[in-house]
């Protein structure tokens, strides 16, 4: 006669197979990349249920997975078994198999979660792109562990890309990706036509996702009738991407929860405006669980405040991917506290105030900074920008480049 260990344990497997459950560890990963690649448009499947609202089960169901191929990836996966141990109290506790309540929090479930890297758009010498180095870059950030991988956006230099440039560029991220991890694409543009066009490009590609910015200079109606379209258009989970001039508009909070509320597809946001640890608050207070998830952006250097107010991620770009990976994974160690706050470990807390410097350097150079230490790194041929970009680093700023990495170097660990 089975035990009543044995009976729990069974039934935990059978939750997790019905129910897609996760852990917020550093096994993430490696539990999406064992159960969640499908044939098709892309191997990552996002299929969320609506229904689970705890932190601790934050993975969607593979529904079509059968249960052959179930058991043959979880028997064959070595870290799979300390995943279960740790995993196992969590789920049971939100099956309702137990009494025991897991703490209210204000995560939500996100088949997005982590680090999603921003990859740069390298220029060969003439400014055209070189093709290989971005392959590189791609290949370095799916190396170093991201969780997901988005492109082309403002640290990719979107902007200053044609459209025929951008559309080469996602499909090319796609295919390096080939479903390993989600891909997010960018698709704002100067006008709501082009972001039509773009969300059609990343439909047909089979990204993942989309993320838009409204156009410059639009407010009220126009902001809502630009994302009412592309989630139609593309039929695909729309980020709101919040920033700040001269990058474009902010979204009113309002606006944005009314959105979240009302659009179908509209359910994440990146949130990088003024006050963002503050908005994400507002957001998941006023948005309920019409808010699937929300990252922050500004290469992670509010992270970790970002993280304790529920925060699923961010998205930086991907220069030092190994070392915000390393950060993620101690902060969603950390669990959640009796106020329902995600935990910042200590651990954590250290790698990001190592982080500092190389954070501060990005935000004063910005896209150069990024390429200067991939081109430091060995992962791009140049570090060149194009106009307006192009803030060029002089002898001593690359000196100063070099100690920072240099002081981080057990940090950046990932070679391609």
């Amino acid at each position: 006669m089975m035990t009543r260990q044995k009976l729990a344990i069974l039934a935990f497997i059978l939750v997790l197979f019905a129910s897609g459950c996760e852990s917020s560890t550093p096994q993430q990963k490696q539990m999406k990349a064992t159960l969640f690649h499908l044939p098709g448009r892309s191997r990552w499947h996002e299929e969320q249920s609506p229904t689970r609202t705890d932190a601790w089960c934050s993975i969607p169901v593979r529904r079509t997975m059968d249960t052959l191929t179930f058991f043959e990836h979880f028997y064959t996966r070595r870290r799979i078994l300390s995943h279960l141990l740790q995993v196992y109290p969590r789920c049971l506790a939100n099956s309702g198999l137990t009494s025991r309540k897991v703490p209210d929090t204000m995560t939500r479930i996100s088949p997005f979660r982590g680090v999603y890297a921003i990859p740069v758009t390298p220029f060969n010498e003439d400014l055209t792109i070189d093709w290989v180095s971005l392959r590189n870059c791609i290949a370095f950030s799916v190396e170093a562990e991201a969780h997901g991988i988005v492109l082309p956006v403002n640290a990719s230099e979107g902007p200053y890309l044609t459209d025929a440039e951008r559309k080469e560029v996602l499909k090319v991220g796609i295919e390096v990706v080939d479903g390993a991890v989600p891909v997010i694409g960018g698709v704002s543009g100067a006008s709501t036509a082009i972001s039509i066009e773009l969300t059609k490009n990343a439909a047909e590609l089979g990204a993942d996702a989309v993320m838009a910015m409204p156009p410059n200079g639009a407010s009220g109606s126009i902001i809502w009738n630009h994302f009412t379209v592309i989630a139609e258009t593309g039929q695909l989970p729309v980020w709101i991407q919040n920033n700040k001039p001269p990058a474009g508009p902010v979204v009113p909070t309002a606006m944005m929860v009314r959105m979240l509320n009302e659009l179908k597809h509209v359910d994440y946001v990146k949130e990088e405006s003024y006050l963002p640890g503050q908005i994400m608050t507002q957001l998941f207070a006023e948005a309920g669980d019409t808010v699937k998830g929300i990252m922050g952006g500004m290469g992670g250097r509010y992270l970790v405040d970002e993280y304790r107010r529920g925060s699923c991620g961010t998205m930086p770009a991907g220069h030092i991917t190994d070392a915000h990976v390393k950060l993620w994974n101690a902060l969603d160690a950390g669990g959640v506290d009796s106020d329902g706050l995600q935990i910042v470990t200590e651990e954590a807390r250290v790698l990001w105030e190592r982080m500092i410097p190389s954070l501060n350097f990005e935000f004063m150079f910005g896209a150069n900074a990024y390429k200067a230490a991939y081109w430091r790194r060995g992962i791009i041929k140049t570090p060149l920008t194009r106009n307006p970009a192009s803030k060029t680093l002089d002898k001593l700023d690359y000196e100063e480049l070099d100690t920072i990495l240099d002081r981080m170097d057990d940090l950046l660990d990932t070679n391609i």
